[in-house]
Protein backbone atom coordinates (compact mmCIF):
# COMPACT_ATOMS: atom_id res chain seq x y z
CA UNK A 1 0.00 0.00 0.00
CA UNK A 2 2.82 2.36 0.97
CA UNK A 3 4.72 1.55 -2.22
CA UNK A 4 1.65 2.24 -4.37
CA UNK A 5 1.14 5.55 -2.58
CA UNK A 6 4.77 6.54 -3.13
CA UNK A 7 4.55 5.63 -6.82
CA UNK A 8 1.39 7.71 -7.17
CA UNK A 9 3.01 10.70 -5.44
CA UNK A 10 6.09 10.36 -7.68
CA UNK A 11 3.90 10.25 -10.78
CA UNK A 12 1.91 13.30 -9.71
CA UNK A 13 5.10 15.23 -8.98
CA UNK A 14 6.49 14.27 -12.38
CA UNK A 15 3.37 15.43 -14.20
CA UNK A 16 3.42 18.70 -12.25
CA UNK A 17 7.10 19.22 -13.01
CA UNK A 18 6.78 18.53 -16.73
CA UNK A 19 3.71 20.76 -16.99
CA UNK A 20 5.51 23.58 -15.19
CA UNK A 21 8.63 23.25 -17.36
CA UNK A 22 6.58 22.97 -20.55
CA UNK A 23 4.90 26.31 -19.89
CA UNK A 24 8.34 27.98 -19.89
CA UNK A 25 9.69 26.38 -23.07
CA UNK A 26 9.24 27.29 -26.73
CA UNK A 27 8.63 24.43 -29.16
CA UNK A 28 10.10 25.99 -32.28
CA UNK A 29 13.81 26.47 -32.97
CA UNK A 30 15.13 30.04 -32.61
CA UNK A 31 16.01 31.63 -35.95
CA UNK A 32 19.53 32.56 -34.89
CA UNK A 33 20.47 29.32 -33.13
CA UNK A 34 21.47 26.31 -35.21
CA UNK A 35 23.18 23.36 -33.53
CA UNK A 36 23.64 21.52 -36.83
CA UNK A 37 27.10 20.15 -37.59
CA UNK A 38 29.64 17.70 -36.23
CA UNK A 39 30.86 18.39 -32.72
CA UNK A 40 34.04 16.98 -31.14
CA UNK A 41 34.61 16.77 -27.40
CA UNK A 42 37.23 19.04 -25.87
CA UNK A 43 38.65 16.59 -23.35
CA UNK A 44 40.52 19.16 -21.27
CA UNK A 45 37.40 21.20 -20.60
CA UNK A 46 35.02 18.27 -20.13
CA UNK A 47 34.25 16.20 -17.07
CA UNK A 48 34.50 12.42 -17.15
CA UNK A 49 30.98 11.40 -16.14
CA UNK A 50 31.65 7.66 -15.81
CA UNK A 51 34.76 8.09 -13.67
CA UNK A 52 33.02 10.49 -11.31
CA UNK A 53 29.86 8.42 -10.91
CA UNK A 54 31.69 5.11 -10.51
CA UNK A 55 33.89 6.26 -7.64
CA UNK A 56 32.25 6.28 -4.19
CA UNK A 57 34.65 9.04 -3.10
CA UNK A 58 34.67 11.09 -6.27
CA UNK A 59 34.98 14.40 -4.42
CA UNK A 60 33.82 17.80 -5.58
CA UNK A 61 36.81 18.67 -7.73
CA UNK A 62 36.46 18.60 -11.51
CA UNK A 63 37.77 15.50 -13.23
CA UNK A 64 38.13 16.55 -16.82
CA UNK A 65 38.82 13.84 -19.32
CA UNK A 66 37.46 12.36 -22.51
CA UNK A 67 35.25 9.36 -22.78
CA UNK A 68 35.72 6.27 -24.85
CA UNK A 69 32.93 4.08 -26.09
CA UNK A 70 31.69 6.25 -28.96
CA UNK A 71 32.60 5.86 -32.62
CA UNK A 72 31.58 6.67 -36.19
CA UNK A 73 28.17 8.29 -36.71
CA UNK A 74 25.50 5.81 -37.65
CA UNK A 75 22.65 6.81 -39.93
CA UNK A 76 18.96 6.25 -39.43
CA UNK A 77 16.07 7.96 -37.78
CA UNK A 78 13.91 10.56 -39.37
CA UNK A 79 16.78 13.03 -39.75
CA UNK A 80 19.42 12.35 -42.33
CA UNK A 81 22.20 13.59 -41.18
CA UNK A 82 33.88 23.55 -15.07
CA UNK A 83 33.28 22.78 -12.31
CA UNK A 84 31.64 19.87 -10.70
CA UNK A 85 28.90 20.34 -8.09
CA UNK A 86 27.17 17.96 -5.73
CA UNK A 87 24.16 18.51 -3.53
CA UNK A 88 24.78 19.21 0.11
CA UNK A 89 28.52 19.81 -0.33
CA UNK A 90 29.25 16.11 0.08
CA UNK A 91 32.69 14.67 -0.67
CA UNK A 92 31.12 11.79 -2.56
CA UNK A 93 29.12 11.60 -5.74
CA UNK A 94 25.47 12.09 -4.84
CA UNK A 95 24.05 10.66 -8.06
CA UNK A 96 22.21 7.35 -7.97
CA UNK A 97 23.62 4.41 -9.91
CA UNK A 98 21.88 3.81 -13.23
CA UNK A 99 22.59 2.80 -16.81
CA UNK A 100 24.20 5.82 -18.46
CA UNK A 101 22.75 6.85 -21.84
CA UNK A 102 25.19 7.16 -24.75
CA UNK A 103 24.91 10.92 -24.98
CA UNK A 104 26.38 11.36 -21.49
CA UNK A 105 29.76 9.99 -22.59
CA UNK A 106 29.84 10.72 -26.34
CA UNK A 107 33.06 12.15 -27.77
CA UNK A 108 31.50 13.11 -31.09
CA UNK A 109 28.00 13.93 -32.23
CA UNK A 110 26.55 15.04 -35.55
CA UNK A 111 23.42 17.15 -35.20
CA UNK A 112 20.79 18.00 -37.79
CA UNK A 113 18.37 20.60 -36.47
CA UNK A 114 15.08 21.63 -38.04
CA UNK A 115 12.27 23.87 -36.80
CA UNK A 116 10.52 21.31 -34.58
CA UNK A 117 13.17 18.71 -33.75
CA UNK A 118 16.71 17.48 -34.22
CA UNK A 119 18.51 14.24 -34.96
CA UNK A 120 21.82 13.33 -33.35
CA UNK A 121 24.21 10.66 -34.65
CA UNK A 122 26.71 9.51 -32.03
CA UNK A 123 29.98 7.94 -33.10
CA UNK A 124 29.66 4.19 -33.85
CA UNK A 125 26.47 3.82 -31.86
CA UNK A 126 23.06 5.40 -31.29
CA UNK A 127 21.05 7.66 -33.60
CA UNK A 128 18.67 9.76 -31.57
CA UNK A 129 15.58 11.76 -32.52
CA UNK A 130 14.54 14.61 -30.21
CA UNK A 131 11.16 16.25 -30.85
CA UNK A 132 10.28 19.58 -29.27
CA UNK A 133 7.41 19.21 -26.81
CA UNK A 134 6.29 16.25 -24.73
CA UNK A 135 6.87 12.67 -25.85
CA UNK A 136 7.41 9.19 -24.48
CA UNK A 137 9.99 6.68 -25.76
CA UNK A 138 10.79 3.27 -24.31
CA UNK A 139 9.08 4.09 -21.02
CA UNK A 140 10.80 7.46 -20.65
CA UNK A 141 8.87 10.69 -20.45
CA UNK A 142 10.69 13.40 -22.42
CA UNK A 143 10.23 17.16 -22.61
CA UNK A 144 12.31 19.24 -25.03
CA UNK A 145 12.20 22.93 -25.91
CA UNK A 146 13.99 26.26 -25.92
CA UNK A 147 14.52 28.91 -23.24
CA UNK A 148 16.80 31.95 -23.60
CA UNK A 149 18.33 30.46 -26.77
CA UNK A 150 19.29 27.30 -24.92
CA UNK A 151 17.96 23.87 -25.81
CA UNK A 152 16.65 21.97 -22.79
CA UNK A 153 15.85 18.25 -22.83
CA UNK A 154 14.38 16.66 -19.69
CA UNK A 155 13.89 12.90 -19.46
CA UNK A 156 12.43 10.89 -16.60
CA UNK A 157 12.55 7.13 -16.11
CA UNK A 158 11.32 5.71 -12.83
CA UNK A 159 13.09 7.78 -10.16
CA UNK A 160 15.94 9.05 -12.34
CA UNK A 161 15.67 12.49 -13.93
CA UNK A 162 18.17 13.75 -16.50
CA UNK A 163 18.32 17.31 -17.75
CA UNK A 164 20.43 18.33 -20.75
CA UNK A 165 21.08 22.01 -21.48
CA UNK A 166 22.77 22.85 -24.79
CA UNK A 167 24.31 26.34 -25.05
CA UNK A 168 25.93 27.66 -28.22
CA UNK A 169 28.52 30.42 -27.76
CA UNK A 170 28.56 33.70 -29.72
CA UNK A 171 30.97 32.31 -32.32
CA UNK A 172 28.68 29.30 -32.98
CA UNK A 173 31.81 27.15 -32.69
CA UNK A 174 31.61 26.04 -29.06
CA UNK A 175 28.71 23.97 -27.75
CA UNK A 176 28.43 23.40 -24.01
CA UNK A 177 26.32 20.54 -22.69
CA UNK A 178 25.38 20.74 -19.03
CA UNK A 179 24.05 17.48 -17.59
CA UNK A 180 22.04 17.37 -14.38
CA UNK A 181 21.33 13.99 -12.82
CA UNK A 182 18.89 13.66 -9.93
CA UNK A 183 17.28 10.79 -8.06
CA UNK A 184 16.18 9.77 -4.61
CA UNK A 185 19.82 9.72 -3.42
CA UNK A 186 20.74 13.21 -4.54
CA UNK A 187 21.92 15.06 -7.63
CA UNK A 188 25.02 15.97 -9.64
CA UNK A 189 25.89 18.39 -12.42
CA UNK A 190 28.46 17.77 -15.15
CA UNK A 191 29.80 19.84 -18.02
CA UNK A 192 30.83 18.60 -21.48
CA UNK A 193 32.33 21.05 -23.99
CA UNK A 194 32.34 20.44 -27.76
CA UNK A 195 34.08 22.24 -30.62
CA UNK A 196 32.62 22.34 -34.10
CA UNK A 197 34.43 20.32 -36.74
CA UNK A 198 35.49 22.22 -39.83
CA UNK A 199 34.01 20.01 -42.54
CA UNK A 200 36.22 21.47 -45.29
CA UNK A 201 39.44 20.84 -43.40
CA UNK A 202 38.21 17.69 -41.69
CA UNK A 203 39.30 18.85 -38.26
CA UNK A 204 38.20 20.90 -35.29
CA UNK A 205 37.80 24.61 -35.92
CA UNK A 206 39.61 27.10 -33.72
CA UNK A 207 41.52 26.54 -30.52
CA UNK A 208 40.69 27.05 -26.88
CA UNK A 209 43.03 29.28 -24.98
CA UNK A 210 44.42 28.32 -21.63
Amino acid sequence: MIQKTLKLITLLLLVTLLTSCASKLAFISPEKIDLSGTWLLDQKLSEDVIVILSRPNAGTKSRKSGQSGSGKPSGGGKHSAGNRSTSGGSNTSASPRFRKPVWMTATQMTIEQVSDSMGIAYLNTLYRDVDWGNSEKKGKKILAGWADNRLIVISQHKRIKLKETYTLDSTARVLTLEIKVSGNKGKDTFTRVFRKKDEKLGKESGKFKG
